[in-house]
């Protein structure tokens, strides 16, 4: 969505515009998409007044979660409207892309759709802190996918994620708190903290004061799913 964001501006510029006594006519798909895009950045503006440009706490919950519900509405359409990587290549708002995946962009490495939805959605809300070269790799927690591997590092973010946790789940002992428990969801640490919005507990930690329903929805389907591992 971050990235949407940067772009909505970049290809307003670019975009033709229409002049005084042109003929109406249908609009082209550029057209198309500069309007889609012109009201992606409407509601990002709404977004950002309803949030007092981050500070949360001065705005009432409800109207929060609709301004971000409009964002991300505006957002899927841009990309539903034809906004995807070749685009933002031909309009040289990405440059040094490899050639290779123009055609073939990548993909997180995963058995099943649900899989690479959780892992999609990990890695780019989490792995920019959660990662095995920044400050916190200390941590043991590496959720940053790596798109110039064949598999994305995805073996590695799993291992990871099978890992104790640090954090007590209300009912459990440390020793057995798992970041994240196959086949349980209430189990796992991460979905537990991406539930809540309690200070002390929510992930991400800061600037946030709504859970975002459809990550917490898809990461629970995802782990539900797993089986836990079998000793050899």
């Amino acid at each position: 969505m971050i990235r949407i964001v940067g772009v909505a501006l970049a290809l307003l510029a670019l975009a033709p515009t229409a002049r005084p006594g042109d003929k109406a006519q249908a609009a082209t798909p550029a057209e198309q998409l500069k309007a889609l895009v012109a009201d992606h950045e409407a509601a990002r503006q709404a977004y950002l007044k309803a949030t007092n440009n981050g500070d949360r706490l001065k705005t009432p919950r409800e109207q929060v979660a609709k301004a971000g519900e409009e964002f991300e509405r505006r957002s899927k359409q841009c990309i539903a409207g034809g906004l995807d990587l070749a685009v933002l290549v031909d309009r040289h708002l990405i440059r040094g892309l490899p050639p290779e995946w123009r055609t073939k962009p990548p993909r997180i490495g995963a058995t099943t759709r649900s899989e690479r939805s959780a892992l999609g959605y990990l890695h780019g809300n989490c792995g920019q802190c959660h990662n095995a070269r920044g400050p916190l790799a200390s941590i043991g927690l590496d959720l940053w996918g790596d798109p110039g591997r064949p598999d994305g590092a995805t073996l590695e973010v799993l291992a990871s994620l099978l890992g104790r946790s640090s954090f007590r789940i209300p009912g459990q002992t440390p020793a057995h708190t798992a970041r994240l428990s196959p086949g349980a969801p209430d189990r796992s640490a991460i979905l537990v903290r991406m539930r809540t919005r309690d200070p002390n507990t929510q992930m991400p930690p800061l600037a946030t004061r709504v859970v975002d329903g459809e990550a917490v929805q898809r990461v629970q389907q995802w782990i539900a799913q797993l089986s836990a591992p079998t000793a050899p």
